[in-house]
């Protein structure tokens, strides 16, 4: 068949007819009339790719966008899916990725807004009503129907021409049979209004995903995989526009960092504020996205993560709340790991600190007094030797030291109520721990905790204590609150289960602790519950879940056993103004402390 602008002409005459007819309701496309144009159009199509560039076609062809612009209209020709489908082919044979001309440009305009248009209606009146009302449905029901036909063809052919398989590497769909990079850059780029659209494009965003091209070069579209991050910028507020599957937010995450970028840091915001009072819906909220179980599954993704978890925590200067949701997410990737093996990182060891990694590993509740001190004074001759100099050592340290929050624990405990010999090195671990990033502080930050410890070990074998023995032992705390603001709240809880804390001294810790003058009945429940927890509980504070992970020793509830005589009474306290309406306070609130008394009470039986 010979391709020309004369016989361009005659078709578009033949359409132009079909369409005034079509609106009297006298003629539709026979049978004979829609073969003829099926190979008109399968020619058409293959004259199109032969010239390429879509300015070559219009010296040929000028009126050929005006008669595929009318084919796409024809009500009739929609409801013929294969036919349609060979329309939007030679439309899309019109779209270039580079013009070079404004004639061009056009052309790339033109093409998209037909593609928009078969998929949605801008004018006031739906051209499909009439066809609507024959088959007895709403306009609007028709509308979606036919929308969500054209997608699902469309994934369909994406399907057929790549046979993809599940590749347990990379963790995503990755097709035997790869498509151009081109082509998948040109169909993500004419997808890209659906993403932001009312209609589910999830099937074939999903698709286009597991979609790879012939390149190691991105075959999709950076303003596509972009807009597909930003639809998930409100997920953890329940608020998403783009609903994917496990596999395809694995494909978006893998394939795009700026996407894992964007998750963690809304993670982040989203869990932050729910600590440290409620971690458990905290928890619940991280695994809710399934990013802690694609972590478990593909190392490269958890490598990613917790690198900007540390980039995150470098520019924090150590911020107490992103380490406690760095120690949450490496719990909830553990547990999202289940029967799945470990698998070795591909990230640098760091062998110069294999032996600081070597003695974190020893777990200090199974040590004696005599060779915890000892393994306290290697940790911190460890520190000093390796990370002096060496800033990038110094940060790697931290952040091995950081995530070993047993021995963080460990070394409160030892500071204030083991042996007097080994005070100096628990301060000098405690002063890498809680201020990392300024060296040339170090000594005046361990002269200032060096004061306020012994003073509380003072206290901690005092029989009686008075208010103004805590105000004294914390004179030296008065001007430094940025220095010593991350160590305060653990010591006291500390000292508040271990020390001969009353009534009357409570109120005045819990004030040092949280900050608030004169503590309601609630905070000070609230915090009695977070020193119990963190000073007794093996895993740490709030690591008690639905069931109890760990019991302290028999020993160490005898040394508490004041402190949860008092306890007692704080919960007491708080229960008798809850009943009476003295204390407001939201139900959600209460249902999490009362969780958390209970599983406590369970702990301490």
């Amino acid at each position: 068949m010979h391709m020309d602008q004369r016989m361009v002409k005659q078709w578009e005459e033949r359409v132009t007819k079909w369409q005034t007819s079509d609106k009297g309701r006298n003629r539709h496309p026979n049978d004979d009339d829609i073969m003829q144009l099926r190979v008109f159009l399968r020619e058409l199509h293959r004259r199109l790719v032969e010239w390429g560039r879509p300015s070559v076609v219009l010296q040929n062809l000028p009126n050929v966008g005006r008669l595929l612009g009318r084919l796409c209209s024809i009500e009739v020709l929609r409801m013929q899916e294969a036919d349609y489908q060979l329309v939007l082919q030679c439309v899309l044979a019109l779209y270039v990725s580079q013009p070079s001309e404004q004639l061009e440009e056009k052309a790339i305009k033109w093409a998209q807004s037909q593609v928009r248009h078969s998929v949605s209606y801008y004018k006031e009146r739906n051209p499909c009503r009439g066809i609507a009302e024959s088959v007895g449905c709403s306009t609007s029901r028709f509308n979606h129907t036919a929308s969500l036909k054209l997608l699902e063809s469309i994934v369909e052919d994406l399907n057929k021409v790549p046979t993809t398989c599940w590749d347990p590497y990379t963790n995503c769909l990755v097709p035997y049979t790869q498509l151009s990079g081109t082509a998948l850059t040109d169909l993500s780029e004419l997808c890209l209004p659906l993403v932001t659209g009312s209609c589910d494009v999830s099937p074939l965003v999903e698709c286009l995903l597991s979609c790879h091209g012939n390149s190691a070069r991105e075959a999709l579209s950076p303003a596509f995989l972009e807009a597909v991050t930003k639809s998930q910028e409100h997920a953890y507020a329940c608020q998403c526009s783009l609903e994917l599957s496990h596999e395809g937010y694995v494909s978006l995450w893998t394939r795009y960092l700026p996407a894992l970028e964007s998750e963690v840091l809304h993670l982040i915001q989203a869990v932050v504020p729910l600590l440290p009072s409620s971690e458990l819906r905290a928890q619940i909220l991280m695994s809710s996205r399934g990013l802690p179980r694609a972590c478990a599954e593909n190392p490269s993704l958890l490598t990613g993560a917790e690198k900007l978890m540390e980039l995150l925590l470098h520019h924090t200067g150590g911020s107490a709340s992103v380490l406690t949701t760095m120690d949450l997410f490496h719990r909830c990737v553990k547990e999202s790991r289940g029967t799945i093996p470990p698998v070795l990182h591909c990230r640098n060891s760091w062998p110069a600190l294999d032996s600081l990694r070597n003695l974190l590993q020893a777990d200090p509740q199974d040590l004696p007094t005599r060779l915890l001190v000892l393994h306290i004074k290697n940790l911190s001759n460890c520190l000093t030797r390796h990370v002096v100099t060496d800033p990038v050592s110094r940060f790697q340290a931290w952040l091995l030291l950081a995530r070993s929050r047993v021995w963080h624990r460990a070394v409160l405990k030892m500071s204030l109520l083991g042996p007097a010999g080994g005070v100096p090195a628990c301060l000098q671990v405690l002063v890498w721990y809680n201020s990392p990033l300024v060296p040339d502080r170090h000594k005046e930050y361990q002269d200032r905790l060096g004061e306020l410890i012994t003073s509380l070990r003072g206290l901690c074998y005092q029989a009686v204590l008075q208010p103004h023995d805590l105000q004294c032992a914390f004179s030296a705390y008065r001007g430094q609150g940025n220095l010593l603001c991350n160590i305060v709240k653990p010591l006291l809880m500390f000292f508040s289960v271990y020390g001969n804390v009353t009534r009357h001294v409570l109120p005045d810790i819990v004030e040092k602790a949280t900050g608030e003058n004169q503590p309601s009945c609630a905070t000070k429940f609230r915090f009695f519950l977070d020193c119990i927890e963190f000073a007794l509980v093996p895993d740490g504070p709030h690591a008690l879940s639905k069931r109890v992970r760990g019991s302290p020793s028999r020993q160490g509830k005898k040394s508490a056993a004041p402190a949860l005589s008092l306890f007692a009474e704080v919960f007491e306290e708080y229960r008798r103004e809850r009943l009476v309406g003295a204390l407001r306070l939201p139900e959600e609130l209460h249902l999490g402390l009362m969780g958390r008394y209970d599983r406590v009470k369970q702990l301490l039986l």
